[in-house]
């Protein structure tokens, strides 16, 4: 266990490429690159992340599988993070801004962050295919086209998820029932995207710094995370301006 992510990709790209660049892991491709509107944007959540790419909902997803295949397998736990951003008027039956080692958009997926339509953000997933989805949902809604912070923390070996909006551990119901196994499985015909579920369920939105870990994040990791934002820009939370008692462990 590391302090590194296994996959982190700003979304800070030069928009004449479909390459998207992985600071972690191998480059991702960026889907239906055409569609200019998913070419990265000014306006970002902090002076670090001063663009994001903004999705249009309908087709556009970077797929971050190639190369990095093994991210979500065999896994005793696995962490997401991304920043996000959406309108009220953009919000479908359930828009996917992370999805990992899943083989359809099925539920079938070892972790994601989602959006419903009534705006509260989910994040869980499965162990193994066969088995049951476990995750969480927030009690409060997050649509206001404003910029915030989620992290999606699986524990596999302890059976527990956590939500993390903004660097709190916010208010969440369960969805479904902890999973009987302790690790992930090696699924074959696995999909790792972002912006949708496997080419489903597209998010129509703004994204920013998405990352993989595998192992469970703690609160003061995640805190720091959104300190390296240099949230100056256009997020409106708490602003962390510590590193300290955050935990890393050496590599």
């Amino acid at each position: 266990q590391t302090g590194n992510p296994s996959l982190q990709y700003k979304l800070q790209d030069n928009a004449a490429s479909t390459v998207v660049d992985a600071e972690w892991g191998v480059d991702g491709t960026l889907r239906f690159a055409g569609n200019t509107s998913a070419m990265p944007s000014s306006g970002g959540p902090g002076t670090a992340l001063p663009r994001y790419f903004a999705l249009d909902g309908s087709n556009d997803d970077i797929n971050c599988l190639v190369g990095n295949e093994a991210v979500a397998q065999n896994k005793s736990a696995l962490s997401l993070t991304t920043w996000f951003k959406i309108a009220s008027g953009d919000l479908t039956a359930q828009a996917c801004m992370v999805f990992l080692g899943g083989n359809d958009y099925e539920g079938l997926t070892k972790n994601s962050i989602r959006m419903f339509d009534n705006g509260k953000v989910y994040g869980g997933g499965r162990a193994t295919d066969a088995g049951g989805g476990y995750a969480m949902l927030t009690d409060n809604t997050y649509h206001d086209n404003t910029w915030h912070h989620v992290a999606s923390v699986s524990n596999y070996a302890s059976g527990s998820v956590v939500l993390y909006i903004d660097g709190l551990a916010v208010a969440q119901t369960a969805q479904g029932t902890p999973w009987a196994e302790t690790v992930t499985e090696d699924t074959s015909g696995i999909s790792n995207s972002i912006g949708s579920a496997a080419q489903a369920e597209y998010f129509k939105g703004g994204l920013a710094d998405v990352r993989v870990y595998d192992f469970a994040l703690t609160s003061g990791q995640v805190a720091a995370i959104i300190a390296e934002a240099n949230t100056a820009g256009g997020y409106t939370g708490t602003i962390f301006t510590s590193k300290a008692n955050c935990n890393w462990s050496a590599g």
